[in-house]
């Protein structure tokens, strides 16, 4: 076996025993592992006979690397949590960096296999191929800080933990898993599934690494691989400078930046919650890197809000955080983002359905609906911050906003403007302005996420990857030939978040595009002949195998859908275009896509595929 170990851990917590999963060989030549090996091992662990409480022990919680992890590649530190989703109708993965993904490879496996409930709090220590269940009680209650800090400091050598905090005990069902203190694999409720079990923390260190198969040839790729992105994409100046954070005033000025709850496309005070106030203003004092990576894209702050440091170690604020505690509530005050994003990661939430959640509850204050239950939230950052601490320790309308804007919607009404797909809050790019992504968004089998799809924004210039289909430059507003990028563009996402790639380090587009170094490089790595054809077969063939377990836990072509709000509110555009995706537009583009997938007309998979996959 090169690239990978070839075994996982399994851990019941049931009765406190480990043993090693042997993985089928084959199983790594189809889905090479990440998201794709994730895929085909949920089919295996979650039961087939029927559809289980995600927040039972019956639920199985998967840890997994992929064949690059650990072999000094740029972006290749991550990680993806998988499970059956207690936030979203059926599944999701959670992606995370850092420097925890390395140490776990270095532990000798690809990956944990978490099945089970503990009687009490424990946490899980490889160290060194040795594994032990420790009593975690002492941490129970505490947050993601405290725990981190004291783990560390009670081990001589060098340790990378994976935590949950309060809202994972208290199964909130976006909670997410926070590693090296402040990374998050945070989409769809992880941390929830985490805290179910008494699982309070993974701790891991080890000297292990995969073999690889031809060493000269994978040196001399990777080689081209990083000079590629540092010399020719520039990425050093690109993500380094303000991070993810630097692109709000582009998006403000396409008018697709979400504000007020999806309602608008502009914020009148983007400039205030900019990668480049932040600069400017004092606040930005470093940045910090994954294992292996140069860029140095995470952003460290430091300063103060209404009396609370904001810690370089604590909180960092990158797009996503800046328009969940910003635009989408009228916040104009970074320094509260910085905090609100601090007591996320201390508390274990994901910051985007934090925000989302809030944002819907004071649309739906407005609009009277919040008086149904007897709370009343107001916009902006007073209430916000109240909310985040109630959220997680679910008190009083924390209990509330801890379900998620779908289960919200049904409880008080507000379904027009429940901004989710299959339950998983919407990430911050409007669809309005980039219909393909709204595509994207539908058929994605874990919900409303911006990682494994299509943006039209990419491919409006001509010749953007003819590879791809990506010939002529398309309007972002037109829905013509959009089915065929998203499918190509997905299939490509879905193989990197298989080896695993961050997203940053994968350019599939322009003349620097990365993406056959990177067929060449897992070829090198894994002995697989991996081209071209062969990297879009085997992104189907991952795409297709979590579309599978998703269909086998009851989803079918009506759940492949958009909120109200995209479909018959249009968004006004500085050129004169208004933009929606109707109800007829976006059933023509799901047609269109079912037939390049070669899925029934009810977004069900045949036997014939089901069987190619298993």
């Amino acid at each position: 076996m090169y690239g990978n170990f070839g075994k996982f851990l399994k851990i019941d917590l049931n009765d406190k025993t480990f043993s090693e999963f042997n993985v089928p060989p084959e199983y790594y030549e189809k889905y090479l592992g990440g998201k794709g090996l994730g895929a085909r091992l949920l089919w295996d662990f979650l039961p087939s006979t029927h559809k289980i409480d995600p927040l039972s022990e019956d639920n199985v919680l998967l840890f997994l690397t992929g064949p690059l992890v650990g072999l000094n590649v740029m972006g290749s530190a991550r990680y993806v949590v998988m499970t059956k989703s207690p936030l979203s109708k059926f599944i999701t993965e959670a992606y995370g960096g850092g420097f925890f993904p390395y140490a776990l490879k270095a532990t000798g496996y690809d990956g944990l296999i978490i099945t089970g409930k503990s009687d009490a709090p424990v946490f899980l220590e490889i160290i060194n191929n040795e594994i032990k269940l420790k009593d975690a009680s002492d941490y129970w209650g505490k947050g993601v800080f405290a725990v981190h800090d004291d783990l560390v400091s009670k081990y001589p050598h060098k340790i990378r933990t994976a935590i949950i905090g309060q809202a994972g005990e208290n199964l909130v069902r976006y909670a997410a898993i926070i590693n090296d203190r402040d990374r998050a694999a945070a989409r769809g409720g992880p941390g929830a599934v985490m805290g179910s079990k008494l699982l309070k923390a993974i701790v891991v260190a080890g000297s292990s690494k995969p073999k690889i198969k031809n060493e000269v040839l994978f040196n001399e790729i990777n080689k081209k691989y990083r000079n590629g992105l540092v010399h020719d994409v520039k990425i050093r100046d690109k993500f380094g400078l303000y991070g993810t954070s630097g692109g709000i005033p582009t998006l403000n000025k396409m008018g697709i930046l979400p504000t007020k709850n999806f309602s608008e496309g502009q914020f009148a005070d983007f400039s205030s919650i900019s990668g480049q106030y932040m600069k400017e203003s004092g606040l930005l004092v470093g940045r910090d890197t994954c294992s292996s990576c140069v860029t140095f894209c995470k952003r460290k702050i430091e300063g103060e809000y209404n009396g609370n440091k904001l810690e370089k170690d604590g909180s960092s604020l990158e797009y996503e955080t800046l328009a969940a505690f910003g635009s989408m509530i009228l916040n104009h005050d970074i320094k509260f983002s910085g905090w609100a994003n601090q007591l996320c990661n201390d508390y274990g939430l994901d910051t985007i359905s934090t925000g989302g959640s809030i944002a819907f509850a004071m649309e739906a204050s407005e609009k009277g609906l919040l008086q149904k239950i007897n709370y009343d939230l107001k916009w902006g950052k007073k209430d916000a911050e109240d909310a985040i601490h109630k959220i997680a320790l679910k008190e009083g309308i924390g209990s509330f906003l801890g379900e998620g804007v779908m289960r919200m919607s049904e409880i008080i009404g507000g379904s027009e403007f429940s901004m989710h797909v299959k339950g998983m809050e919407i990430a911050y790019h409007e669809p309005r302005g980039k219909v393909g992504l709204g595509l994207s968004y539908a058929v994605s089998p874990r919900g409303g996420s911006h990682m494994e799809g299509y943006h039209d924004t990419i491919t409006m210039m001509d010749n953007a990857n003819p590879k791809l289909g990506a010939v002529k430059g398309l309007d972002r507003f037109n829905i013509e030939g959009k089915p065929d990028l998203v499918f190509n563009f997905e299939n490509v996402r879905s193989f990197t978040n298989s080896l695993i790639i961050c997203a940053f380090d994968v350019v599939s587009i322009g003349k620097n595009q990365n993406l056959d170094y990177l067929c060449e490089l897992t070829s090198a790595a894994t002995g697989y002949e991996i081209n071209f054809d062969r990297m879009l077969e085997i992104g189907s063939n991952v795409y297709n195998m979590l579309r599978a377990v998703a269909v086998r836990e009851g989803c079918v072509g009506d759940d492949d859908n958009l909120p109200d709000r995209f479909k018959y509110e249009a968004l006004h555009f500085d050129n004169g275009i208004e933009s929606k995706i109707s109800e007829n537009d976006l059933n023509i583009m799901l047609s269109e896509y079912y037939e390049l997938r070669n899925w029934s007309p009810d977004g069900t998979i045949s036997p014939e595929i089901l069987s190619s996959l298993l």
